[in-house]
């Protein structure tokens, strides 16, 4: 693996690091919202963290690859 292949490689992996901490964020107010007018957002903000994560970690093959 090149060094320039590796870097990127590294930045993905402290992109999905990111955002498992913004996910654990997401959940814990998730749970604060349990029972008010505040959870419809809560979890839609969370769900879209989610497929952020997601999208992010499919796009880290790419990046291994390089295709």
């Amino acid at each position: 693996m090149e060094e320039d292949q590796l870097a990127k490689l590294y930045a993905y992996d402290m992109m999905l690091l990111d955002l498992a901490d913004t996910i654990r964020e997401g959940v814990d107010k998730l749970e604060a919202a349990v029972g008010s007018d505040d959870f419809p957002k809560a979890m839609s903000d969370l769900l879209a963290t989610a497929r952020q994560a997601i999208e992010t970690f499919n796009r880290r093959e790419e990046t291994i690859t390089g295709s």
